[in-house]
């Protein structure tokens, strides 16, 4: 989904080494600097997908989904 709205993957690198380590080191760009025009809203419910704790996370899709309406 972040791929979709910014046009470009979250994590960069030329290897696969190179990705893991910055999926690791959350070194990504905030969605919201990738694409200004989204409501702030949908970029932070975005952001909550790709963090690193699981307990971070939105619990189910269903829940994702509840937040992008509201």
């Amino acid at each position: 989904l972040y791929r979709v709205l910014a046009g470009e993957l979250p994590f960069a690198g030329r290897t696969t080494g190179e990705v893991a380590r910055a999926v690791l080191a959350g070194q990504r760009a905030p969605l919201a600097a990738r694409a200004p025009d989204l409501p702030p809203e949908v970029a932070a419910a975005v952001e909550r997908l790709l963090e690193p704790v699981p307990a971070r996370r939105w619990r189910s899709a269903a829940a994702f989904l509840r937040a992008l309406g509201e």
